[in-house]
Parts: C-alpha cells; structure tokens; sequence
C-alpha cells in the first residue's frame, strides 16, 4: 500500500470517530435537559397543591324539627247506604258535585212502598173501627177488660204499620246527610239494591286534617296549638316548585298509646287552604319543636365521616387544616356546627374527599 493511501484512511477514521462522538454528546446532552425538566414541572406541581373550593362558616338560625308522613283527610265523611232494598230509578248527582243537607242524590223505586201505605191505612181504619166498637162494649160491659185492651193494642200496633209505611216510602229518596262533596258513587239507574248497600260517599272539605303517629317521646315536646309545616310534593310537581307547603296547627293529641305500635295520634287541622289540598293527598309533616339563633351554619357536603367522627376541612395559609367538629341540628343544605369550627372560617366544600392534614392546597372559586 502507497504512503497516500495510508494517509487517506487514517484521515477517514478520525473523522468519523469525530462525528460519533458528537452525536453522543448530543443524545445525552437532550437527555439531562428533559430530566431536568420535569423535575421542574414536578417541584412546580407539588408547589401548587391540591385544587379545592371553599366556602366561609356563616350565622344563622337552627331549628329541631320533627318530621313524619301520612294523608289528608276530611274530618266528617260518610258512606251513604240503602234504608231500603229496591230497583234505582234515577241518579241525580255524579262524583265531585258539591250538594246541600238534605238534598236528593238518587231514588229508588217507589211503587210497592205506595202500596204498602195504602195497605197500612186501611189495616189501620180497621183497627180504629174495631176499638171504636170494643170501647162501647166495654162501656156496657158486654166485654172484659182484657178484649177492650186487645183491640187497643191493635189500633196502635197498625198505626205503628202505617208509619214505618210511610218511612220507607220517604227512603226511596236517597238525601245527603250533610252539606259537601260526592267522592264516590257506587250505583246506576236499574240497579238493583239490598238494605246496607253503599251508594255514595260524601265528603265535608270545610274541615281537613291530618292524622300522625307519633312515638310517645316526642309527643312530650308537643301542645295544642303548635304549628305545623305541612309539603305536597304531588303540588309541588303540578306547579314547577321544588316544594309547596300550607300551614297547620296541632289540634288534639291522644292521651293514650297504642300498645301495639308504641304511637300516640296527634290530630293536625289544616288551617291554610291556599293551596288547594284534596283529601286523600300524601303529604309531609313538620313540626319545629327547638330553634336556636346565631349558630354556625356550613353546607352538609363540607362534613367528612372518618373513624366515627365528624371532620371538616378549614383552609388557612395555603394548607388544609382538619378539625374534629360536634354538629347540631340541620336546615335544608346546611347544618349547624356546635364546636370545631367558628364563623367566618374558610371551609373546604369539594376536593377535601382525599385531603391530608396539613395537606398543601390550591383555592379555585369562592
């Protein structure tokens, strides 16, 4: 091989060698800035802290309130029933009509009873013929005593038949009890009825109220007079509210207890008829039986459960603090907090699921 040949190829290697060894340095050199890098972001990330929102302890008032469900109900309601059996022959009311006392709601065929009463009155012209004959034969003595008082019993036992005659023909007419409304109706023209059927019922609305059972402690706390809250949540959804409520008052409280299920019945009278409450319509019960003013009031979904006890978060400085916190009654989304906590404190509403004590964090809203 020529001394330039050799030349050549050692030029050749050297520069080779030059390029690899650049692109080595190169390689590493991107390698140690993108490891700085995100160890830079990760000292940032853990300088920033965990995103919650907060919301400040706030006073207000509390109160203890009872709360139960059940019906409403007209306190004077009556099944309307047959006085005589018969064959309807008209029906003049249908159901929601409102009727007066006394007034017709149906009538039953009448024709036999007509017959009845005539019958009844001449068995009684008999009788009173028959007396009328004993009576002036007892004044003769013609008679005893006893025959003389015989046809008396008779004139009065028939005119007994002639009334009770003429009370089952005025039956026939079927009457309202009382001044309301028809809620039910069991019968049509051509039917046929026994004595005892119910044919309607009727319903007085002037006077509503509400039946609770109560267990016997708490009635302790009640009295008559006390109002009550009642909600319809079927009246709510027919008016686009989130609730609709009408007021009460405690109006009589049983003084006995049902053996069996431990209750006592508080009657509640509907005193605000505003909203158009019907009978049979469910509805919910409450009754304020304690109030305090000025309490510490935060929302419920600040309260974490750990181990038993009831926490919250309170934000200060940049760190989530936890408190062990004794709570009291609640109103709507909030409740009370009777120690652990003071008005005016920060309180940790969302991101606080997973929080730490003394846990670094980042406030977002509020």
């Amino acid at each position: 091989m020529s001394q330039s040949r050799k030349f050549s190829f050692v030029a050749g290697g050297i520069v080779a060698f030059i390029l690899l060894a650049s692109v080595a340095y190169f390689v590493i050199r991107q390698g140690d800035a993108s490891a700085e890098a995100t160890d830079i972001q990760s000292t940032e990330a853990s300088a920033a802290g965990v995103p919650v929102e907060v919301v400040e302890a706030v006073t207000g008032w509390v109160a203890r309130t009872l709360s139960t469900s059940s019906t409403v109900e007209a306190e004077q309601s009556a099944q309307v029933l047959a006085k005589v059996s018969g064959v309807v022959t008209e029906v003049a009311v249908r159901e929601g009509t409102f009727v007066e006392k006394n007034q017709i709601l149906a009538k039953i065929d009448d024709e036999e009873k007509k017959l009845a009463i005539e019958k009844a009155v001449l068995t009684l012209k008999k009788a009173e013929a028959e007396l009328n004959r004993s009576q002036l034969s007892f004044e003769q003595q013609l008679i005893s005593r006893f025959d003389y008082q015989k046809a008396v019993f008779d004139r009065d036992l028939a005119r007994t038949g002639r009334e009770t005659a003429e009370l089952e023909f005025r039956y026939t007419e079927i009457k309202a009890p009382f001044a309301g409304r028809v809620t039910a109706k069991e019968i049509v023209v051509g039917k046929a009825t026994q004595l005892g059927d119910h044919l309607f019922t009727l319903a007085d609305f002037n006077t509503l109220i509400v039946k609770l059972f109560l267990p016997e402690k708490d009635v302790f706390q009640l009295e008559p007079g006390q109002p009550v809250r009642l909600v319809s949540d079927a009246l709510a959804s027919r008016a686009s509210s989130e609730e609709v409520s009408f007021r009460g008052r405690v109006r009589d409280i049983s003084p006995v207890v049902d053996p069996k299920t431990g209750t006592v019945k508080v009657t509640v009278e509907v005193i605000d008829r505003s909203a158009n409450v019907r009978p049979g319509a469910f509805v919910r019960a409450e009754i304020e039986t304690d109030r305090r003013q000025g309490a510490v009031l935060v929302p419920k979904v600040a309260v974490v459960k750990e181990g038993g006890q009831d926490l919250l978060f309170v934000a200060a400085d940049g760190v989530a603090n936890k408190r062990v916190v004794e709570l009291g009654y609640t109103r709507g989304s909030a409740i009370e907090v009777v120690s652990g906590v003071s008005a005016g404190e920060r309180v940790i509403v969302a991101g606080h699921t997973t929080l730490e004590d003394r846990e670094r964090i980042d406030i977002l809203t509020r």
